[in-house]
């Protein structure tokens, strides 16, 4: 092969069936002109195993640690703190330290809004989620419920979302919450089919099998 030195650097090897392959440095960089058979960049240990590999296409094999403080792996983004993915107003990130609302985890929101992001874990480790599963239970912004195994449904609602909405605050239920054999009203009413209760009752109005409870 020949050596040119001067502004430019170029190792040339023996032409190939589409033109000569080399390898040269100047202001613009290195750049490997292929033979037309293999093309790459490869580094190797005393062993004479690839620690590193690029080929013309573009793909990057290598060992060892990557250390990155910006850019983007797969469309994830990097930065000091943490990696990323953004899609529009949607998407999900890992983050190192408190920097972002003290968050470790989040789905759901970009990086720019991840503190009401819906799926949040925090570096404390607290959890925060508008819906999901837990044991059985399904969970949303609204309400806890649970189908139990006789067909029936638990319920448990966190706010009232309206006047006119007849959901009890709890309740035991076939199919109809409004209707529910047991059931606690937002009003405090409790509703029972059937009660057994042990203890005593204070009760200043109402009736106990036909007869009336009053204060005098």
């Amino acid at each position: 092969g020949d050596m040119i030195i001067g502004e430019t650097l170029s190792l040339l090897g023996s032409p190939g069936a589409d033109g000569t392959y080399a390898i040269t440095l100047n202001e613009n960089g290195l750049t490997i002109i292929n033979d037309g058979t293999s093309a790459g960049i490869t580094i190797k240990d005393a062993n004479g195993n690839n620690q590193f590999y690029a080929d013309d296409d573009g793909n990057l094999w290598l060992s060892g640690n990557i250390n990155a403080i910006g850019g983007t792996i797969g469309g994830w983004n990097i930065d000091n703190y943490g990696l990323y993915f953004n899609n529009g107003d949607i998407g999900c990130g890992l983050w190192g330290t408190s920097a972002h609302d003290n968050i470790a985890i989040h789905a759901g929101a970009n990086a720019a809004n991840i503190g009401t992001a819906p799926f949040r874990v925090c570096h404390d480790g607290s959890l925060y989620s508008t819906k999901g599963n837990v044991a059985g239970w399904d969970l949303d912004t609204n309400r806890i419920t649970k189908v139990i195994d006789c067909g029936g449904t638990v319920g448990l609602r966190r706010v009232a979302m309206c006047s006119n909405n007849n959901e009890p605050a709890f309740y035991v239920t076939g199919s109809d919450p409004a209707n529910s054999l047991f059931r606690v009203d937002w009003d405090g009413s409790l509703y029972a089919s059937e009660a057994n209760i042990t203890g005593t009752i204070y009760a200043t109005g109402g009736t106990v099998g036909g007869w009336l409870i009053g204060t005098q």
